[in-house]
């Protein structure tokens, strides 16, 4: 028998592995309405900006909520643009371009949403993080017009590189982008900040993206620190926040000197020996956070401000701290983080808070300064009197500001405008110790030194216990301690605090009240809400404040034994 064989050579396209920023999301329309002349739905718009053709097929679309896959073989020729929408606005955008409709389509926020492309294996491809000001035309961000990158050739440029499409339809969908132009990029990157999340763990936020073959366990050097960094790890999908692993532990509240010897971004620019300072904030505790000035009648047009001061030599996280005022009845009311992300409070500096810092610094000729001013809106601080808040995130208060329009001086004709400011930080919020600020620092000094400031006098006190252990459990023998204290001054007020060891108040011996020159108190180790503690170390604190502005704290430490 006679066999034929038939050779049959079949010619596979090569279709490389994509790698990141070589398919751009180049244009969105996340609020359709009120429609200029696209249709009324919302879309993405892809572009492959590589040298290679790119298979879209389990690619993957993305919000912060919601995720659509590409199910079919999508081939993307280098400089091809696709549409991408819901699967019911597939037809009205087929005359624009290229279209796919996505069943689950993410469904896009007006204000501000992620949007991520993954390739088939997961891997990230572009992410963008939008809000209103990537508009940069207030008009326009009231709907109706798409955002539109400006330059293909700069991804990691985020903001800069969009902004609100110049075509008069509202938007270019599979078409060359309305503002389309070349940027240039000369800003080296820096770091936003850096803090230690725990005691093995550095994060660094960067000022731009990073791309990550340009970071490595030597790029940075911590100053007075044996260790060093095992490895590192992106943080978020934007390439600008990364995490560090330590060797050794650091130590709580130490300041650390961080060295980066090397930073470069997307587009080649380079920094080299950024210096910044770090450190893992310690817990917080009643008066180590204070309100040192108020604006709550501001002038017309402008917006109220509140400056916190950090008195102490302890490092604190802002974001750990809310706003919050009492409604007439008293209840603590309209509370506001401070901020998502960590912010490093450093010893003896200020924080502005203002939901207007532009208002802030042209009525009051100050410099903008971001490592201090905060934009935040405020909780409702009334002309005539009310109540500022400060609490921690257990709902503990921190400090707590009862002001009135009374406590400006009687001879100031006009009150707009004029803050109120502290003249002891660590003293009492009364009356005495609250003054309107100076005309000849235009009656503000937000995130500066008050104009009514006053040196602190320092205070020596001691504390005991009697026993240094105790067992509350009811058998007759030390079941309860004695805190004794000892002031060097009289008529003193003060607070005596139990705290446990993870930095959370859980007993009020003493809030605010009047000492003499010595008293004692006793605990039966239960918390405020009277439940049985635990065994353990326990750190009972002492803060006195004199009327003259002289202030001291001292630290105890108590420990409780138990059978069970």
């Amino acid at each position: 028998m006679k066999c034929n064989f038939i050779l049959i050579l079949l010619f596979i396209p090569c279709i490389t592995q994509a790698q990141r920023f070589s398919v751009l999301i180049t244009e969105f329309l996340a609020d359709p309405s009120p429609a200029r002349g696209l249709p009324d739905a919302e879309f993405i718009e892809l572009t492959n900006v590589s040298s290679q053709e790119i298979n879209l097929i389990n690619w993957k679309i993305s919000d912060k909520s919601s995720t659509a896959t590409i199910r079919n073989d999508i081939l993307l020729s280098p400089g091809d643009v696709i549409i991408l929408c819901p699967t019911s606005a597939a037809s009205k955008f087929e005359s624009f371009g290229r279209t796919i409709g996505l069943a689950g389509f993410p469904s896009l926020n007006n204000d501000a949403d992620d949007i991520v492309l993954y390739d088939e294996k997961g891997n990230i491809i572009h992410a963008i993080s939008y809000n209103l000001s990537w508009y940069k035309n207030p008009l326009k961000a009231e709907g109706g017009w798409s955002i539109e990158m400006i330059d293909t050739s700069l991804p990691c440029l985020g903001e800069e590189n969009y902004k609100a499409s110049e075509d008069e339809s509202g938007g270019t969908p599979g078409k060359p982008n309305a503002v389309s132009q070349k940027l240039t990029d000369m800003q080296p990157p820096s770091v936003e900040h850096a803090y230690f999340k725990d005691s093995l763990t550095l994060i660094i936020r960067f000022t731009e993206s990073i791309p990550y073959e340009y970071i490595h366990k030597d790029l940075i050097r911590l100053g007075d620190y044996a260790g060093s960094i095992l490895k590192f790890e992106n943080a978020n999908l934007f390439l600008d926040e990364y995490i560090f692993h330590l060797s050794h532990p650091v130590t709580r509240n130490r300041i650390y000197q961080l060295t980066i010897s090397e930073l470069i971004d997307c587009a080649g620019n380079r920094s080299t020996n950024i210096s910044v300072v770090s450190a893992l904030p310690a817990p917080l505790t009643p008066g180590s956070i204070v309100i040192n000035e108020i604006l709550f009648n501001p002038p017309s047009g402008g917006s109220d401000y509140l400056e916190l001061f950090n008195p102490t030599d302890t490092v604190f996280d802002l974001s750990q701290i809310y706003l919050a005022n009492r409604s007439v009845t008293g209840e603590i009311q309209q509370v506001r983080k401070i901020s998502e992300k960590t912010v490093l409070f450093f010893p003896g500096t200020f924080k502005l808070l203002t939901p207007d810092p532009e208002f802030v610094t042209s009525w009051y000729g100050v410099k903008y300064d971001k490592e201090i001013f905060i934009t935040i809106p405020l909780p409702s601080f009334p002309d005539d009197k009310g109540v500022a808040l400060l609490l921690d995130q257990f709902g503990s208060i921190l400090d707590e500001l009862d002001y009135s329009s009374k406590w400006h001086h009687p001879l100031l004709k006009d009150e707009n405008g004029v803050s109120l400011e502290k003249i002891y930080p660590r003293s009492r919020n009364t009356k005495d110790n609250w003054v309107s600020a100076a005309a000849s620092v235009k009656y503000g000094t937000p995130g500066y030194v008050n104009s009514s400031f006053r040196k602190e006098k320092s205070i020596s006190a001691t504390l005991e216990t009697d026993p240094e252990i105790f067992s509350p459990d009811g058998d007759g023998y030390d079941d309860r301690v004695m805190i004794r204290y000892r002031t060097e001054k009289n008529e003193s007020s003060g607070s005596i605090l139990i705290y446990n060891r993870a930095g959370k108040v859980v007993k009020h011996i003493l809030r605010n009240g009047i000492l003499g020159s010595t008293g004692f108190y006793y605990w039966n180790g239960l918390s405020d809400e009277n439940q049985k503690l635990p065994a353990g170390i326990y750190i009972i604190v002492l803060t006195i404040v004199t009327p003259d502005g002289s202030f001291g704290k001292v630290y105890k430490p108590v420990v409780i034994a138990r059978k069970d």
